[in-house]
């Protein structure tokens, strides 16, 4: 499954990478609305591809083909998890270098963080689901 793949899984984080770069680095966040919506939806993506990727390499810890929906909601789980944490950083950053600025690079209202975890969640469910439906 292309999930799964080491060249997929290469190819988005240097998407990413790449990305999140060029959001801070030209300033898009100030000039696109919700630019950063496709980076967390792919970021969940890469988090599911991550965990898929190390349990069909580990079917002795887990299986994923047993139970769908549990590996599903494992996958979607581990998305928020990562995403969660994501968040917390960008919190971090905001609060510790650009807490006495007008400058900020993150968009922290209750409502971005919330879509930011939707879309964490979305993508990983995205990933988790095409893994699972996939013919192996």
């Amino acid at each position: 499954m292309f999930i799964t793949n080491k060249k997929f899984i290469l190819g988005i984080t240097v998407f990413l990478i790449l990305a999140e770069f060029s959001y801070t680095k030209f300033i898009w966040f100030k000039s696109i609305l919700f630019i950063d919506k496709p980076l967390h939806f792919f970021g969940g993506v890469l988090v599911a591809s991550l965990f898929l990727y190390f349990f069909e390499k580990r079917p002795d810890l887990f299986s994923l083909s047993q139970n769908k929906f549990v590996s599903l909601v494992m996958v979607v789980s581990f998305a928020a998890l990562i995403g969660l944490f994501w968040e917390f950083y960008e919190a971090l950053v905001e609060y510790y270098f650009f807490q006495y600025s007008n400058f900020s690079v993150f968009n922290m209202t209750p409502i971005d963080t919330l879509l930011d975890l939707f879309f964490d969640l979305l993508g990983g469910l995205t990933a988790g689901i095409l893994y699972l439906r996939s013919p192996k």
